[in-house]
């Protein structure tokens, strides 16, 4: 869901504005997770992650398909998925 209001929001709005908008909640989850003190700062946390893993995700993949050309938009993200990987097996 989160993910799809996200993807809504950067149709709305640039994308540009949304990563903003998914970068303040990452700083807020972060300073939360680092400085919160409440009971109930754990399930914020939780959430606010949840909802913005799959968000920024899908933004970003968004952007880069604007930035790629048209015809070559397999190949681009044939690498882009390729080099994903091996950073992943080189861990």
């Amino acid at each position: 869901p989160a993910t799809l209001a996200f993807g809504s929001l950067g149709d709305r709005v640039d994308v540009r504005r949304a990563l903003y908008f998914t970068l303040g909640l990452w700083v807020t989850a972060v300073l939360l997770m680092a400085f919160g003190e409440r009971p109930w700062v754990p399930v914020v946390v939780v959430c606010l992650f949840a909802a913005e893993t799959g968000s920024t995700q899908a933004l970003l993949r968004g952007a880069y398909a604007c930035l790629v050309p048209q015809e070559r938009a397999a190949e681009y993200f044939g690498w882009n998925a390729l080099v994903g990987r091996v950073s992943a097996a080189a861990r």
